[in-house]
């Protein structure tokens, strides 16, 4: 899918460069990012890239009015090949500047299993709900208790 009335909306099909290209266009890209505002309401879902890279739960508004959203800056540093020409010269004329680009930008946001959490962050989950520990999060280790998860 490539949505021509956003900007950098595409779901790449190959797996995409083994490390980042980081020219004009991503810069550019991760400029205009950075000046961008979330655009309520935030989704309950995120997009995963072919790659294994996942987006956040929103889309974002440049101030020029386009939409993006948080993967638009890896689209651009790895499946290059994959964004349409109309919309690789449109980022190379954004008005933002350039910016080296943050690693959660290239990469995007990881996900993170409950059993790779630190036991005290856990705890501190668990202690902020007053719901069955299980409730918190899906993934949760069965017969753990807020007192040892």
């Amino acid at each position: 899918m490539i949505s021509d009335e956003d900007l950098l909306f595409i779901e790449p099909k190959g797996v995409g460069a083994s490390s980042a290209l980081v020219d004009t266009a991503t810069r550019r890209m991760a400029a205009a990012f950075r000046q961008a505002e979330a655009i309520q309401p935030y989704y309950c879902g995120f997009h995963v890239c072919v790659c294994g890279a996942c987006s956040g739960p929103q889309d974002f508004q440049l101030p020029n009015d386009r939409k993006i959203y948080s993967l638009c800056v890896h689209y651009l540093a790895y499946h290059p090949d994959e964004v349409p020409l109309g919309q690789l010269q449109e980022v190379e004329q954004l008005p933002f500047g350039e910016v080296e680009p943050s690693e959660q930008e290239l990469e995007g946001i990881r996900m993170v299993q409950y059993d790779e959490l630190p036991t005290e962050l856990k705890r501190q989950l668990l202690r902020g709900t007053e719901n069955k520990p299980g409730d918190l999060l899906a993934d949760q280790p069965p017969g753990s208790s807020p007192s040892s998860p």
